[in-house]
């Protein structure tokens, strides 16, 4: 009809093609042949569209939803280039940036993992959880961690955090320690590897004369888990046997790299700790000096240190060979060293 005669009905006519070619219906050679099928066809096309909407959405939806860490680093990438390009980076920044956050991909995820189950999982399903790592076979293998118990190791090993360091990069270890998960870094002569320990008895130390100081380098990208001394101190509060093992480990520690210092500052003198009631003074004046009362209760330490102090005195002519060895060639003694007596 006439637009002037029925203008619904065109107006009906109008909508219908309308809403057909949005939908991308088509225009078939089935067409509607009054205005009371022309409705009926808007319906069912804005009804067909918006269902078919909905499952493309819904998978869709599905599709970015299987691998969410993936669209997030996405994100992150992008959030780094609009960094560089505010920043004005050297491209060569702006690279070794990209690298690091390729490489250090894994590393994220594990951290995204350990906020997780601390948000969403008690401590004991927390234990559960650290019982079945990789890395409490690597932490059991540390002399001072090995006869704790069960929950106290389980504490320390599920406070362990990722990080990540890149080529040539130094390993800060102030009052902590490490374990290597992937990569080669390089300690003095010493390589580390895929479950090397190291600080694991640097961090039972205050006194830094006593403490190597010694920080690993990358020789490539390195992935490690980190654990920090307050971790210790908080276990030794919990956990009353875990703090007296720490503490004789740490007095234990304390007392033989004294002694090393000290026969490497008097390698050259044949009378190092006189003799009799003065040379066990001397002992304990060298002892002393440099142990701590960081982890446990003064009167504990010093019971230990005392017994410590015995035994080697009953040990001193084998001890001062063993020392005297050590300072001339730098290697540890089979007798008594700082890594396996504690």
């Amino acid at each position: 009809p006439r637009a002037a005669d029925d203008p619904w009905c065109v107006y009906t006519i109008a909508y219908y093609w309308s809403v057909m070619t949005l939908t991308s219906v088509g225009y078939g050679d089935i067409t509607p042949q009054n205005q009371v099928e022309y409705v009926i066809s808007i319906v069912c096309m804005l009804l067909v569209g918006y269902t078919w909407a909905y499952i493309v959405g819904t998978i869709v939806s599905i599709l970015s939803n299987l691998d969410p860490e993936s669209e997030e680093f996405k994100r992150s990438l992008d959030e780094l280039g609009d960094l560089a390009r505010r920043r004005g980076l050297p491209s060569k920044l702006g690279i070794r940036l990209r690298t690091y956050m390729h490489e250090a991909r894994h590393s994220m995820r594990v951290r995204s993992q350990r906020e997780f189950t601390q948000s969403y999982f008690s401590e004991g399903l927390q234990r559960e959880l650290a019982e079945h790592s990789s890395e409490i076979k690597y932490m059991l293998d540390i002399g001072w961690m090995s006869d704790m118990p069960r929950d106290a190791q389980l504490d320390i090993v599920k406070a362990l955090v990722p990080r990540s360091y890149g080529p040539e990069e130094r390993i800060e270890m102030l009052k902590r320690m490490i374990v290597m998960q992937r990569g080669i870094s390089m300690v003095r002569t010493q390589t580390l590897r895929r479950g090397d320990v190291w600080g694991a008895y640097d961090i039972l130390l205050e006194s830094a004369e006593l403490k190597s100081g010694a920080m690993p380098v990358a020789i490539v990208f390195v992935e490690l888990l980190e654990l920090g001394k307050q971790t210790l101190v908080e276990v030794g509060r919990n956990y009353p046997e875990a703090n007296s093992r720490l503490r004789r480990a740490q007095v234990r520690t304390a007392v033989w790299r004294a002694f090393v210092i000290a026969a490497s500052r008097k390698k050259n003198q044949p009378h190092l700790f006189g003799s009799g009631a003065g040379r066990l003074q001397a002992l304990t004046k060298c002892a002393t000096a440099f142990s701590t009362d960081a982890l446990l209760p003064n009167e504990e330490g010093v019971r230990e240190l005392y017994k410590l102090l015995s035994d080697m005195m009953a040990r001193q002519d084998e001890l001062s060979k063993q020392i005297e060895q050590y300072t001339n060639t730098r290697a540890v003694p089979n007798g008594f060293s700082g890594a396996e007596a504690p």
